[in-house]
């Protein structure tokens, strides 16, 4: 999942059943499954890249949008006319609102539950043939249950959340060439906290995990002829992965203090080349090649990738394409599917566990 080109963790809000990506401050979607060009990698089965709105830089706009669920704003115009535009967009559910008035009827026990989101860019025109981006997300999921019978007190909570922040500068270089370079940071994280009390004593349980990935990309697009355009580039990605820090303490355990433990590292670069050819009206073929490595301590890997896919269109509404691929992911995603809950937790590679690797 990329916004904007920068991955996003944990896709989900409402523990799958809501996307953390508002509808109504992104512009365009393209979704990439199998035949997945080489201008993407470190990913094995799809792609999903979606493109915030820029911003209308002639005249202010803004919508409200209300469901039983959330709401939703977004605001967008220009800062200075037809040269600096922003857009802002953020959504929240209430749906804590009738859970917490379940639980006052109730009386014993209170559920809570609510998520937010908001995106904002801004897209400034430094020049004729120059631009510049900047964007920021961040999305928040928080879960609450607690019980008290005057006897025995039970809370428990879950945090998590993405954050990405990124500025992009384009420029038209010439009439064939056009580049592109972008720098972003990208948090993830996610807590769980657990709390019991009784007339015999209390204990309290504390668990949390991140991850920090900070990324540099450069993208060139030339065009060869008119049937023909070629994008070559690399990207450096240098990831921090905080494991789990667990803290119990109270009377009823004996106190372990949270330790931070060895952070893993895991840094990611590589570079990429990618022909598409027209070759007629009904044919076009596109060609590529990536070569990636992933540094972690006491291992290096290195994998060159190669990407093929054939179209062939039928007609203006049907295609036929073939593609083979070799596909490198330097990411493990350890999933617990019988708890319904995002516990999902990221590993990188390291000196024992290999990278995955698809055809």
């Amino acid at each position: 999942m990329l916004l904007d080109g920068m991955p996003i963790y944990n896709a989900s809000h409402l523990f799958g059943f809501f996307s953390v990506f508002n509808p109504e401050a992104i512009s365009n979607a393209d979704f990439y499954k199998s035949a997945i060009p080489a201008r993407f990698s470190g990913r094995l089965s799809s792609v999903v890249d979606l493109t915030m709105k820029e911003g209308n830089k002639q005249e202010r706009h803004g919508r409200i949008a209300l469901s039983p669920l959330a709401g939703n704003l977004l605001l967008e115009g220009p800062l200075l006319k037809n040269k600096v535009s922003y857009m802002l967009s953020g959504r929240r559910t209430w749906l804590d609102a009738f859970t917490n008035l379940v639980g006052l009827i109730g009386g014993r026990s209170r559920v809570g539950y609510h998520f937010d989101d908001v995106n904002a860019k801004i897209n400034a025109d430094l020049s004729k043939n120059q631009r510049l981006y900047l964007s920021w997300y961040r999305s928040k999921d928080r879960f609450q249950n607690k019980y008290d019978d005057n006897q025995t007190k039970n809370e428990y909570g879950y945090d998590w959340g993405n954050s990405t922040l990124s500025m992009r500068y384009t420029h038209l270089l010439s009439d064939k060439l056009f580049g592109s370079l972008q720098l972003g940071l990208v948090n993830y994280n996610y807590s769980l906290n657990t709390f019991f009390k009784t007339t015999e004593g209390s204990v309290r349980f504390d668990t949390r995990s991140a991850i920090r990935d900070i990324l540099l990309k450069t993208d060139f697009d030339f065009s060869l002829t008119q049937s023909m355009q070629m994008r070559f580039g690399g990207q450096l990605s240098i990831r921090r992965f905080t494991p789990e820090i667990r803290l119990i303490r109270g009377d009823l355990a004996i106190d372990t203090p949270a330790s931070p433990g060895q952070p893993a590292s895991s840094n990611e670069a590589s570079v990429y080349v990618e022909n598409q050819w027209d070759i007629s009206e009904q044919i076009s073929l596109n060609m590529g090649l990536v070569q990636s490595v992933n540094v972690v301590p006491g291992k290096t890997y290195a994998n060159l990738q190669p990407r093929f896919s054939l179209q062939y269109g039928l007609s203006d509404r049907l295609s036929i394409k073939a593609a083979y691929n070799i596909q490198v992911q330097y990411l493990h995603l350890l999933t617990n599917s019988s708890l319904g809950l995002p516990t999902d937790l990221w590993v990188p590679t390291n000196e024992t566990i290999r990278p995955q690797m698809g055809q």
